[in-house]
């Protein structure tokens, strides 16, 4: 099975040839407990080769950190995300995964050390058990992307890698991909079905994600004399914006709307300093990510020409099984 995972600092998305998708939190906590109770609706728990974890906000709810990014978390935490994944979206007895991982730009640049840690996953053997039973799944290959290369590829074929219509226009093209911790800008070159990704034209804006905005909301908020915790208003974010507490209704929505419009500007700003001359002649710019669809009405003032990427939450996940399968 073809099975396509792309962690961020924020989320882990997932997709299998047959398009089914998984998405959570990169939130993973080693289950201690003697005995969970609650109605089993939040995600994840399972057990994995022996132990016992809690993933997503099933993790969060239980105190959970985020730390994927982190050197010494990054190749085992990462083969936990892949044996969940393969377990979740296994397709009949198949128990071998041909895996194609896609993480930060910034993290791929950095390769020389980390490189032997990812692709060590290849070869390793996972038995994992959730409410849905058991599986035993074998990591058979393992392909490394840069995140963005994978909206890239989406837009230029489907999964099974067959070209879209006018895929020869999109060839030049330019993705921002706003993330949880980072903002990656990834740049393409092509003509005549060929493509080349331009590393001078790409690069990462360190801890300037989303997480930085809800962190900046939040430093915002205090001085109004109330102190929420990141997560409260990450979750009350992902719905209306607003956060009951003890005094009542507190609105999340102008806090939200300053930083997205301040974050907006600095990637301009990065792009305007990064490319120079160059950025005038991409006139495909995409923006993809977690955090494209609110960032994108501030971003667009700025950049007329740029396009909301169709499918932004998954669109990396399924690109990297049509750059596989082309």
């Amino acid at each position: 099975m073809k099975l396509s995972v792309d962690i961020g600092n924020g989320y882990v998305k997932a997709v299998n040839e047959a398009g089914a998708t998984l998405h959570f939190p990169t939130v993973i906590r080693e289950n201690k407990e003697l005995r969970d109770f609650g109605n089993g609706r939040l995600k994840y728990s399972a057990k994995i080769n022996g132990k016992d974890y809690y993933f997503g906000n099933m993790a969060i709810s239980k105190r959970g950190a985020r730390n994927w990014g982190t050197n010494n978390d990054l190749a085992d935490d990462t083969g936990k995300y892949v044996a969940l994944c393969g377990h979740l979206l296994s397709v009949g007895n198949e128990n071998d995964i041909y895996l194609f991982l896609g993480i930060p730009y910034v993290q791929y640049m950095r390769q020389a050390d980390s490189e032997t840690r990812l692709t060590s996953l290849k070869g390793k053997v996972y038995e994992t058990t959730t409410d849905e039973g058991t599986t035993k799944t074998k990591v058979s290959s393992v392909s490394i992307c840069p995140q963005g290369i994978g909206a890239y590829f989406y837009n230029i074929a489907d999964m099974n890698g067959i070209p879209r219509s006018g895929a020869k226009n999109l060839m030049k093209a330019l993705v921002i991909d706003v993330g949880y911790g980072t903002i990656d800008v990834v740049a393409f070159d092509g003509e005549d079905g060929s493509f080349v990704l331009v590393h001078d034209n790409s690069f990462s804006m360190e801890e300037q994600g989303i997480y930085n905005v809800v962190m900046n909301m939040r430093d915002a908020i205090k001085g109004t004399g109330l102190d929420f915790k990141v997560d409260d208003i990450e979750k009350a974010l992902q719905k209306d914006g607003k956060l009951e507490y003890i005094d009542g209704t507190f609105d999340l929505k102008p806090y939200e709307d300053k930083e997205l419009e301040l974050l907006a500007r600095e990637i301009y700003k990065k792009l305007k300093v990064d490319l120079k001359d160059d950025l005038i002649l991409y006139n495909n710019v995409y923006l993809t990510g977690g955090g494209a669809n609110k960032l994108y009405p501030f971003l667009k003032k700025i950049i007329p020409s740029l396009q909301l990427q169709e499918d932004y939450i998954f669109c990396n996940c399924k690109g990297y099984l049509a750059l596989a399968n082309s």
